[in-house]
C-alpha cells in the first residue's frame, strides 16, 4: 500500500524543456538527446549530402508535433559544428562515429539558425531574413565579411548621398513622416517594411541603387569569404518550423528561391529544412512546383520510437527519495504520468 501521495513521490525536473527552441537552446540541453535509428539514419544523410564527391541531397525533414524535430535537429548541429561534441554525446553506432569524425576532421561547418517564416511575407522577405540571420551568426562568432546585407548596403548609399531622399519622392508614401536620420535608424534594425518601401520609391523614381543579387549568389560570396578568412568549408542553413512559407500567397516563388539555395551544394551551401507534414491540399502550392523543389531534397520523416518516449520521459521525472520506500518501480510512474496522473 502506498502510503505517500503520487505527487510527493515524483514531479517535473526543473531542468526539462517542454518545448526546444533551436534558437533559443538551454546551455548543454541537446546533449540529453536520445538516438535512435531513424536520428542516425537523418544525421548520415547530412553527412553524405555534404560530401560535394555525390550526388546525395540536402535533407527536409517532416513529422507531426511533438515528435521532436528541433532537438534533433539541434543535435546535428552540434554534431558537425562543435569541436567537443563528440566528447559528450555517444551515437551508440560506432560505424557513424567513425564517419562523422573522418568528416570533422576534414572540415568545418558554419551553422546559420532560422526558425519560423513569418519575416518573410514576401520573395524579397527569403534574401533579407537569410541575410538577417547569416550576419546574426557571424557576430555571435566574432567573424566578420565585407559582403554588405540589403540593409547595410542602402544604409551606405543613403550616408553616402550616392541617393537623395528628396521629398518628393517620399510624399504620398508611409516614409513622408520620417526623416533621414529615423529612415537610417530603421534599416539598421533590418525593419523590411521600410527596405521594401524604399526600393519601390527608388524604382519607381527611375533609381535601382541596390545590387538586388540573388539570395544563393550572396550566399556564395559569403561562403567564398569565410573560406578564405576562416578556413569554413560549408554554411549550414538549419531552418527550423518551415511550414509557414507553404501557405504564402507567393510560395511557388518563394520556393524556387529554396531550390536555387539546395542546388548550391558544390559551392559550399547547404540546407537543412524542418517543417510539420503538409498535404498539397492545405497550401496554395502547385503539386509541380512542389514536386520540382522536393526532388532537390531528400525528405525524411521524423517519429519518436516507443521506446525513446518512455525513455524521454524516465529522463523528466524527478524521483523523491520516497518513492524506493514505497516500492513504485520506475516503468508504473511512467504509467502514472502518461495517465496523467
Amino acid at each position: 500500500m502506498i502510503k505517500m501521495k503520487y505527487n510527493e513521490i515524483i514531479h517535473i525536473n526543473e531542468n526539462f524543456v517542454p518545448v526546444f527552441d533551436l534558437e533559443n537552446e538551454e546551455e548543454n540541453y541537446w546533449s540529453l538527446f536520445i538516438p535512435n535509428d531513424n536520428f542516425r539514419h537523418i544525421l548520415k544523410s547530412v553527412i553524405d549530402s555534404l560530401n560535394t564527391k555525390n550526388q546525395k541531397h540536402p535533407v527536409w525533414l517532416q513529422g507531426t508535433y511533438g515528435t521532436g524535430k528541433s532537438h534533433a535537429t539541434s543535435v546535428i548541429k552540434h554534431l558537425l559544428c562543435d569541436d567537443n561534441s563528440l566528447n559528450s554525446f555517444d551515437l551508440e553506432d560506432k560505424q557513424l562515429t567513425a564517419k562523422l569524425k573522418s568528416f570533422r576532421e576534414k572540415n568545418k561547418v558554419f551553422p546559420i539558425i532560422l526558425k519560423g517564416t513569418s519575416t518573410i511575407g514576401n520573395p524579397r522577405g527569403i534574401t533579407f531574413t537569410v541575410q538577417s540571420a547569416v550576419k546574426k551568426a557571424l557576430k555571435e562568432n566574432n567573424m566578420k565579411v565585407s559582403i554588405p546585407s540589403e540593409y547595410e548596403n542602402m544604409v551606405s548609399i543613403i550616408d553616402k548621398g550616392i541617393i537623395s531622399l528628396k521629398e518628393e519622392y517620399l510624399k504620398g508614401t508611409t516614409l513622408e513622416a520620417f526623416g533621414k536620420d529615423e529612415i537610417i535608424n530603421r534599416l539598421k534594425n533590418e525593419e523590411s517594411e521600410i527596405l521594401i518601401e524604399l526600393e519601390n520609391i527608388l524604382m519607381k523614381n527611375g533609381l535601382s541603387p541596390l545590387t538586388q543579387e540573388t539570395i544563393h549568389h550572396w550566399l556564395i560570396s559569403v561562403k567564398k569569404e569565410l573560406k578564405k578568412n576562416y578556413d569554413i568549408n560549408y554554411l549550414m542553413i538549419f531552418w527550423d518550423e518551415f511550414t509557414g512559407a507553404l501557405n504564402l500567397p507567393n510560395v511557388d516563388e518563394i520556393l524556387l528561391q529554396i531550390q536555387d539555395i539546395a542546388e548550391s551544394k558544390n559551392k559550399g551551401i547547404s540546407l537543412f529544412i524542418v517543417s510539420h507534414k503538409t498535404r498539397t491540399s492545405q497550401t496554395n502550392i502547385n503539386q509541380d512546383n512542389i514536386d520540382k523543389v522536393m526532388d532537390r531534397f531528400e525528405k525524411i520523416n521524423y517519429t519518436m520510437e516507443p521506446i525513446a518516449t518512455y525513455e524521454l520521459m524516465a529522463k523528466s521525472i524527478h524521483r523523491e527519495e520516497g518513492w524506493k520506500k514505497e516500492k513504485v518501480s520506475m516503468m508504473e510512474i511512467i504509467w502514472l504520468v502518461g495517465l496523467g496522473g
